[in-house]
């Protein structure tokens, strides 16, 4: 019987360099991805958890907050969503309908589902308007102003502004000595000195 010698392939044994040559740090940690982990490497090796739940890749010493990375301390107030955070001079506000976002110091948040403010008007404000609705009831409506700022008769105007709503030539401003002087014959409004009342189309000096 004859043997065959064994077969012998040619040795690819050579060293397999392994990653123990990576240039960064590495972290595995449990993600959102098909094989349910997130790699962390490079400048952001360091696998974060957010308020969430959810991992995130950030540098060393950053804080997760809704998946997104943040430097520590966080550059303002995280409001009690978790994920909105308020800075400069803004606070965290609800408004009617429980939702979280920034205003104005002393100013309140109101969602009346139609209007969206953004950019450099990001503060919805009611407008107070002279006119009176179906309910019997000042109407008014929700419209766009910047930080800090208060809405009358359909414009913008510095929150600590003397003014009040008026028909004709309003607002009135109230801190220069005007006030809404009402017409008793028709019911109209104009802007009126203090010393001054309304009759007719005209203001007339109070006897």
């Amino acid at each position: 019987a004859s043997t065959s010698p064994a077969s012998t392939s040619p040795a690819s044994a050579s060293p397999t360099s392994a990653s123990s040559d990576l240039l960064f740090p590495l972290c595995t940690c449990p993600g959102p991805l098909l094989s349910g982990q997130l790699i962390c490497t490079g400048n952001t090796s360091q696998c974060t958890l957010d308020q969430l739940g959810v991992s995130v890749c950030c540098a060393p010493g950053q804080k997760a907050v809704s998946g997104k990375c943040v430097d520590l301390p966080i550059p303002g107030i995280l409001c009690t969503d978790g994920k909105t955070i308020c800075s400069g001079k803004t606070q965290c506000t609800q408004d009617n309908k429980g939702a979280i976002m920034c205003c104005g110091l002393n100013q309140n948040a109101i969602n009346d589902g139609r209007t969206i403010c953004s950019g450099n008007t990001p503060q919805c404000c009611t407008n107070v308007s002279i006119f009176v609705d179906s309910t019997g009831g000042a109407s008014s409506n929700t419209i766009c102003c910047g930080v800090g700022q208060k809405a009358l008769n359909g414009k913008c105007y510095p929150g600590n502004a003397k003014l009040l709503p008026c028909y004709r030539d309003g607002p009135c401003d109230f801190g220069n000595g005007y006030y809404c002087a009402w017409n008793a014959g028709n019911g109209d409004s104009k802007c009126c000195k203090m010393d001054e009342y309304y009759k007719g189309t005209q203001c007339i000096k109070k006897p």
